[in-house]
C-alpha cells in the first residue's frame, strides 16, 4: 500500500545514515491507521530494511538487532505468527544469497520472550512437556507455534518431528521432509535458547524487562562485547502504556534506552496504534524526553490524510444500539438482541420430496439454494454414510425441482433428507457472520450469558416457527435449520497461552452452515464470550464478523 511504502521510504535516511540524520532518529514515529490497514506491514518494511543493512555492513554483527514489545498475550503470539513467517523468508534470504552478498554464518532468526506460562524457560522444561502426560486434550503439544511458518505443516503432533530433543536441547524443525526448514526452523521458543542464541528479533511483552535487574544472561543479550546493541525498538499499541502501566514501562524504559545506547549510535523507536489518543506528553514520559511524529499526518479534514479517506459508498462497519429497557432483566435483553445476529447465517437446504430408491437417477427436492447443473452435494444414506453426487439437468417440476444425477443412487434415501450443497460464493459469503463474538465488561457478566446457551437453541427455535416461517424449514417442520449452539468457546484472561492459541486457530478456519465433506469439516465456533483481552486486537480471525457487547451494569 502507498502509505507502507511512504513510510518505508522516510525511515531508510535516519536507520542507514544515524550520525547524519540525529534529529529525525531521535523522534518517535507513531504509525496511525485504522485497524486493519496494514500497520504491521509497514512497521515489518523497516525491521526487514535494517536486519539486512545491518548484515551487509557487517556479517558477524549479528546478535538482537530489534526489539518488539506486546502489552497482552493475545496480541503478542498474534503477531509472532507473521513475525516468524518474515524471520524465515530473511533467513532464506541469508542462505540461498539472493542479494549475491555474504550475511554471515549466523541464522536470521526470532526469539519469543513471554514469560514462563505461556512458553516454557528452559529446555529441560520444554523436555517435560513433550511427555505424554502433559499433551492437551488432542494428544498434541502445548506450545505456542503450531505450524511450519514457512509451508504451513503440522508441528505439535508427537508422531511428527516439529520438535526433536538433541544434545539436551528441544529445537523447532518442520515436520515435511520437502521443506527448506526441515532441519531447524530460526525460532526460539524458550527463554534459555533466547539468552543463549540472542535471536534477531526478539519479541516479548513489557513486563519481562523486569528480569533485566535480576538475570545477568538477560542484561548481556542485549548489551554485550560480541554484537552491536538493537537498532530498532518496535511498539504496538502505544497507546495502551498509559496510567499505572505507563508508569511502570516508563522506569524500564529509561533503562533500556540507556543501555542500549553508544557515544555513536541510540536506537530508532516506532510505535503504532488505531486509536488517536497518544501525545507528545506519552512519548517524552515513556522515551526519556523525545517528541513523537504521527504518520500519516492529518489534512484540513479529520480523518483523511494523504494516503487515505473515509469514505460512505463502500460498505463498511455497521454500528447499531439495542435499547432493551422493556426486558426484565440484562440477560433478557442480551438474548433477545444476540439471536437474530445468531440466526442471520442460517439458510434453507435443500430437502427430497419423494423418497430416493437404490438405482434411481433422478431425485425431487423441494428448493434449490446454491445447487446448480453441473454441481455436487452430498447425502446421507440409508446406512448414515455420506455420498457425493454431481447434477447432469435441473429441471422445474410444480412447486419442485428434478434433478438428474450422473451416477445412480447407491441406497435407498428416506424422504425429507437434506441434501449439502457443495461449498460456493453464497456459502462462503456467511463466513464473517457465522461466530458471534460476545464481549463483555467483565468475567461476572460473562458468566451469566456463558449459562444460556440451551436456552438460546431453544429460543432459536422459537424465532424460526414464528419469525422466520418458511425460511428455515418447510411447514411442517419450521424449525428444521434453525441454529444449533453446538461450539462455544471463552476467550478470557484465565485461559494458558496454548487454550488461547486452539481457539485462534479455530477462529481460523471458516464457518459454514453445510457439512459438504465430513472427513475435513468444521462447523466453526458458534458464540466466543470475550473480556477485554479482545478489545485491542479484535476478533482474531475472519469468522468474527458480528460483535456483541454488553455494558456494564
Amino acid at each position: 500500500r502507498p502509505f507502507q511504502l511512504a513510510f518505508l521510504l522516510a525511515t531508510i535516511p535516519e536507520m542507514v545514515y544515524p550520525e547524519t540524520y540525529k534529529e529525525a532518529r531521535e523522534e518517535i514515529d507513531l504509525i496511525w491507521f485504522p485497524t486493519g490497514g496494514g500497520k504491521t506491514e509497514a512497521y515489518f518494511a523497516v525491521l526487514a530494511l535494517t536486519i539486512i543493512y545491518r548484515r551487509l555492513m557487517n556479517p558477524e554483527d549479528a546478535g538482537v538487532t530489534s526489539i518488539m514489545r506486546y502489552t497482552l498475550r493475545l496480541l503478542t503470539s498474534d503477531q509472532f505468527r507473521r513475525s516468524s513467517a518474515l524471520i524465515c523468508a530473511l533467513d532464506f534470504i541469508r542462505k540461498e544469497k539472493i542479494l549475491n552478498r555474504h550475511l554471515g554464518e549466523e541464522p536470521i532468526s526470532l526469539g519469543l520472550w513471554i514469560g514462563g506460562e505461556a512458553s516454557p524457560k528452559t529446555h529441560a522444561l520444554a523436555k517435560k512437556m513433550m511427555s505424554r502426560q502433559s499433551l492437551d486434550k488432542k494428544g498434541l503439544y502445548r506450545f505456542i507455534l503450531h505450524e511450519c511458518p514457512w509451508c504451513k505443516s503440522r508441528l505439535t503432533n508427537p508422531d511428527h518431528d516439529g520438535y526433536i530433543q538433541t544434545r539436551g536441547q528441544v529445537i523447532v524443525s518442520c515436520s515435511d521432509k520437502k521443506c527448506y526448514f526441515q532441519h531447524q526452523i530460526p525460532v526460539y521458543l524458550w527463554e534459555e535458547a533466547v539468552f543463549e542464541k540472542k535471536p534477531t528479533l526478539l519479541l516479548a511483552t513489557v513486563d519481562n524487562f523486569a528480569k533485566l535487574a535480576w538475570y545477568p544472561e538477560a542484561l548481556s543479550t542485549f548489551k554485550n562485547d560480541r554484537f552491536s546493541p538493537p537498532d530498532l525498538i518496535i511498539q504496538d499499541e502505544l497507546h495502551l502504556i498509559s496510567g499505572p502501566l505507563g508508569s511502570l514501562v516508563g522506569l524500564y524504559e529509561n533503562v533500556v534506552l540507556k543501555l542500549l545506547t553508544t557515544d555513536k549510535t541510540f536506537p530508532k523507536i516506532i510505535g503504532a496504534s488505531a486509536t488517536l489518543t497518544f501525545s507528545d506528553f506519552q512519548t517524552k514520559s515513556l522515551y526519556r524526553g523525545r517528541t513523537s511524529n504521527m504518520f500519516p499526518p492529518q489534512v484540513l479534514d479529520w480523518g483523511e490524510s494523504y494516503f487515505a479517506r473515509e469514505s460512505k459508498e463502500k460498505p463498511g462497519r455497521l454500528y447499531m444500539g439495542y435499547f432493551g429497557s422493556a426486558k426484565g432483566s440484562m440477560i433478557e435483553s442480551t438474548t433477545s438482541a444476540a439471536i437474530p445476529l445468531l440466526q442471520a447465517p442460517q439458510q434453507l437446504l435443500p430437502c427430497l420430496v419423494i423418497e430416493a430408491k437404490k438405482e434411481d437417477r433422478r431425485i425431487y427436492v423441494n428448493t434449490l439454494g446454491s445447487l446448480k447443473e453441473g454441481s455436487s452435494f452430498s447425502i446421507y444414506q440409508k446406512s448414515r454414510k455420506l455420498k457425493i453426487y454431481k447434477i447432469l439437468t435441473i429441471t422445474p417440476e410444480n412447486d419442485d425441482f428434478a434433478i438428474d444425477l450422473e451416477e445412480p443412487i447407491i441406497e435407498k434415501i428416506a424422504i425429507n433428507s437434506t441434501i449439502y450443497p457443495e461449498i460456493t460464493s453464497l456459502e462462503s459469503s456467511y463466513d464473517p457472520y457465522g461466530t458471534l463474538v460476545w464481549y463483555f465488561n467483565s468475567k461476572r457478566e460473562l458468566a451469566y450469558m456463558s449459562n444460556q446457551t440451551q436456552r438460546m437453541t431453544d429460543l432459536l427455535r422459537t424465532d424460526a416457527r414464528r419469525f422466520n416461517f418458511n425460511k428455515l424449514g418447510p411447514p411442517k417442520a419450521p424449525s428444521r435449520f434453525s441454529r444449533q449452539i453446538t461450539k462455544v468457546e471463552e476467550l478470557t484472561g484465565r485461559l494458558s497461552q496454548d487454550e488461547i492459541e486452539n481457539i485462534v486457530e479455530q477462529m481460523n478456519k471458516p464457518w459454514a452452515q453445510t457439512r459438504y465433506d465430513p472427513p475435513n469439516w468444521f462447523k466453526g465456533i458458534d458464540i466466543l464470550f470475550s473480556t477485554n483481552m479482545i478489545s485491542v486486537t479484535g476478533t482474531p480471525a475472519p469468522s468474527g464478523g458480528v460483535h456483541g457487547t454488553i455494558p456494564s451494569v
